[in-house]
């Protein structure tokens, strides 16, 4: 009991947690909300929703503009403007991963 006290009172005394400065600039949010009411998508996404997918091509749009400022890179919805291959955003943790898998399995 007196452990549930004190994971309580850890909880309490977290610091509330904040988005990333992608999250967080005004023209993120403004093309994302224009994004998802404007975008026709089909019923049922194979990989990725349209709300996802939104938030991949406004990030993707927007990281371009800054790199074209010479800016660096932001997050955005806590992963960092990787490029899709095959429809996965991160490739390498994904071979990471299943080498991991590969090497627990084994």
């Amino acid at each position: 009991m007196l452990s549930l006290h004190y994971t309580l009172l850890f909880l309490l005394l977290l610091p509330h947690t904040h988005q990333s400065a992608g999250d967080r600039s005004p023209l993120y949010q403004a093309r994302l909300a224009k994004c998802i009411h404007t975008k026709a998508c089909p019923q049922k996404p194979v990989l990725w929703s349209c709300a996802d997918d939104c938030k991949y091509t406004t990030m993707q749009n927007l990281e371009k503009e800054r790199e074209g400022e010479g800016k660096y890179p932001w997050q955005y919805n806590g992963k960092w403007p990787f490029i899709r291959i095959a429809g996965i955003q991160e490739p390498a943790s994904v071979v990471f991963s299943i080498a991991n898998l590969w090497a627990h399995a084994r």
